[in-house]
């Protein structure tokens, strides 16, 4: 009976809150709707926030990034991400999107753990014992994206800044710092230490494989990230290059990036951690010669990048398949 009434609830509040703003019930387009597609009765929801109660505020939000927020028929890679993020709430992404339980997520899907070594997990900065660890680390939250400090001198590192950092991220729900990406929310915050990487360049470099419904199809290098040069360019799967441009990171097709020398088995690591997920973005570095997994991120730029052009939006969302 509760399942009931809370689906009921969904569907009534999901309704009234998206009525057209001229007071119509139905647009000319009425045909082309199909309410039971995209908008489900969801009668389980594993978090501990009802996702339904963020899509007015996301709206919003949306809109003041000039983006287009339809969910009733969704075309857009954003509104297509939106409605995973509202009507498809997952354990799993949860489970995956936590820096630490990833580890486990990918010895399981691949027979290996790829993320780079754990030295060290804490509760809070109280636990740090600065003398245990190595001359150089990285110490990172586990709930976010960009809570990482790198140490490359533990006995020049500014210990105070690095555990007001961290002190502040603990306290921080990433759900909700840029946007809606409610799979964070329900995360046990936690500090961990990794052992340092280092490929020979000033910054790691990212190789991100978009994966719809199980299928990398678009593989992302972000380069020179603090140099003149910075771009994010897109390849297909053969590695040739895509003309698609995002506004806030624009390509580059004067510079090209070198393939990495593990890119067909990144590929195949990429279907296997993205097989249980209708859109991922696998993030790998390739360091020696060797393949390690970075994270998994089902709401990339808190679903409000855009690209060039509008067709462009559409383009890419018509690969992701609800």
């Amino acid at each position: 009976m509760n399942n009931l009434l809370e689906a009921l609830r969904f569907r009534v509040t999901e309704l009234l809150g998206r009525l057209p703003e001229d007071g119509t019930l139905f647009g000319k387009k009425r045909e082309s709707i199909s309410l039971a597609k995209t908008c489900p009765i969801v009668t389980t929801n594993p978090y501990t926030i009802n996702p339904i109660d963020y899509i007015a505020p996301a709206r919003k939000i949306f809109r003041q990034n000039r983006l287009s927020f339809n969910l009733r028929n969704p075309r857009t890679i954003q509104e297509k991400l939106a409605w995973l993020n509202f009507y498809e709430p997952s354990v799993l992404k949860t489970r995956c999107a936590d820096k630490i339980l990833l580890h486990g997520y990918c010895k399981e899907m691949i027979g290996k753990d790829l993320c780079i070594p754990l030295i060290k997990i804490y509760d809070s900065t109280s636990e740090i014992n600065w003398d245990e660890l190595p001359r150089q680390f990285v110490i990172k939250c586990n709930h976010g994206s960009g809570m990482n400090i790198i140490v490359d001198n533990k006995a020049t590192a500014d210990q105070g800044e690095i555990m007001s950092r961290l002190d502040k991220w603990m306290g921080e729900d990433f759900a909700f710092r840029n946007g809606f990406e409610l799979h964070y929310h329900d995360i046990q915050h936690k500090i961990f230490v990794e052992e340092y990487k280092n490929d020979g360049h000033k910054d790691l470099i990212d190789y991100k494989f978009l994966c719809f419904n199980g299928i990398p199809t678009f593989l992302q290098v972000i380069g020179g990230r603090n140099e003149s040069s910075r771009h994010l360019n897109y390849y297909d799967m053969n590695f040739s290059f895509v003309r698609i441009c995002r506004n806030d990171f624009p390509n580059n097709e004067r510079i090209k990036d070198d393939k990495p020398e593990s890119f067909e088995q990144m590929k195949e690591f990429a279907i296997k951690l993205s097989s249980p997920f209708k859109f991922v973005r696998v993030d790998f570095y390739e360091i020696g010669g060797k393949v390690y997994l970075g994270e998994l991120t089902f709401t990339p730029g808190a679903m409000l990048f855009k690209y060039e052009t509008t067709s462009d939006n559409v383009r890419v969302g018509d690969l992701l398949h609800l």
